[in-house]
């Protein structure tokens, strides 16, 4: 069975289930394991942007992965939301909650900091999102960003987790203008 820190996903979930749903009726729910300061101002941006989108977005700052209650918190967070988005260093935390999407049949997103930054950017900056995805599944498919950098890239596929390629391409112009202020 894959563990991390000594306890499997089974047990996990279990805890996670206890925990209370502060998220309960968000649309969206975005956690970051990324204990990055700078990137907090723009991640509240993009929940005002989303939410002007009509998108009910929560955020979550989990800041060291190894730490087992942020990791039962932010479990918890994703279960509540319709759907959510990972933001991450670590790939072996990006496996847990790819993991417990599986199990929980959400629809979820994980991205993993500093893979693949420039085709996906390029991808969504040249409307190709629906391309960039083809042969895989969005929600069963880990998705790479830079994130730290390139929030815009988040807020696309923030849209695109919710309603789809067609949302990325109407508000890719307004996500441009609101991350230039």
């Amino acid at each position: 069975m894959n563990r991390l820190a000594g306890i499997s996903y089974k047990q996990l979930a279990e805890l996670a289930e206890r925990y209370p749903d502060e998220n309960q009726g968000m649309s969206l729910v975005i956690v970051f394991m990324v204990p990055d300061e700078s990137a907090k101002k723009k991640a509240l941006s993009l929940c005002h942007f989303l939410d002007r989108q009509g998108i009910k977005a929560g955020l979550f700052f989990a800041g060291h992965q190894s730490v087992l209650s942020n990791r039962v918190e932010a479990l918890a967070r994703i279960r509540a939301a319709d759907s959510f988005v990972i933001v991450t260093k670590d790939l072996e935390e990006s496996g847990l909650f790819a993991h417990a999407a599986r199990c929980m049949e959400k629809q979820g997103l994980i991205i993993y900091e500093g893979a693949l930054t420039r085709k996906l950017i390029t991808c969504v900056t040249k409307m190709e999102i629906n391309s960039f995805f083809a042969e895989e599944s969005v929600f069963s498919y880990p998705v790479y960003a830079d994130t730290k950098n390139d929030i815009f890239c988040l807020a696309a596929l923030c849209l695109y987790a919710v309603h789809g390629g067609g949302t990325i391409l109407e508000a890719a112009d307004e996500i441009r203008k609101m991350l230039r202020n």
